[in-house]
């Protein structure tokens, strides 16, 4: 019986990823949201896929290293994926890292340093919350979240999403050239964030030398997944790190996102499988 254009895209990121991941050490690395959970009306509602996390125990015990970065603070991304011994990397890796300490490096600033752009930062991210909420009142379905690393304005709700998003990108980008801050996009999302913000590929690039990484997977579907993508071409380009960057499409995925990627998934759906299917061929 000829298989499905779908069961053959996982297939070919089993047997990727399972080449990848024999590299010891590796890591296996995912986003959550739209990854291993769909995305929900509301962060609150969201659910990991039971098939995600049952095999992502299994993988962890086989593995070196399971990590999830996540645009959700990292204890609440830990409390969405319900498991320990796992790398939690929240607010995109701006966060501190939970279950491993970050490792240092040669750009690492010293603490008093980091703690003063933390603080400035931060004193940016609360004042612009207060512009936005002021500048976009009484539009309707929009939500505020206060991640306190970064700050998000949830559009997913509002009537008509796509002319909402267009007014509160403005309003956004006129906040964050006021409180020197930078704009960035998710799912029916537009979020603040410090401007010296590296993006995801950076926690993703100190995972690799902090750990000696020979071989890391990485699934994404969002717009900061893109950074990561980029990322791990450049470590298998000109670090000689096996990579395999894994894209999860849905009605929303950003449009580069096929481009930017190894092998294309369907769907968390299709994640769920993979992970079930490297379970069984990691022994």
């Amino acid at each position: 019986m000829q298989r499905h254009p779908v069961d053959l895209a996982v297939q070919q990121a089993c047997a990727l990823a399972a080449q990848v991941l024999s590299a010891r050490p590796s890591a296996l690395v995912s986003d959550l949201d739209g990854t291993l959970s769909p995305i929900a009306p509301t962060p609150e509602q969201a659910l990991v896929l039971p098939g995600c996390r049952r095999a992502l125990e299994r993988l962890r015990d086989r593995l070196d290293v399971v990590a999830v970065v996540s645009g959700r603070p990292g204890s609440e991304a830990k409390r969405l994926l319900g498991m320990e011994g796992v790398v939690y990397l929240g607010n995109h890796g701006l966060d501190p890292w939970i279950g491993m300490e970050r490792p240092a490096g040669p750009a690492t600033r010293p603490p008093d340093r980091q703690a003063e752009q933390a603080e400035t930062a931060g004193r940016g991210l609360r004042q612009a919350l207060e512009d936005l909420k002021a500048a976009l009142v009484g539009q309707p379905g929009l939500r505020f979240e206060d991640k306190e690393a970064t700050i998000s304005i949830h559009y997913r709700s509002a009537p008509d999403p796509e002319a909402v998003r267009s007014l509160v990108l403005a309003v956004a980008v006129q906040v964050a050239a006021c409180r020197g801050l930078a704009v960035g996009e998710g799912k029916k999302v537009v979020e603040l964030r410090p401007s010296h913000w590296p993006g995801k590929g950076a926690c993703l690039e100190e995972l690799a030398r902090g750990c000696g990484l020979r071989g890391l997977v990485y699934l994404g579907d969002d717009y900061p997944d893109l950074h990561a993508f980029e990322t791990l071409a450049q470590l298998r380009q000109q670090k000689g790190l096996l990579t395999l960057s894994v894209g999860v499409g849905g009605p929303e995925s950003p449009s580069k996102l096929a481009d930017s990627v190894d092998v294309m998934l369907a769907g968390p759906e299709q994640v769920e499988v993979l992970l079930q299917d490297l379970v069984k061929t990691l022994k």
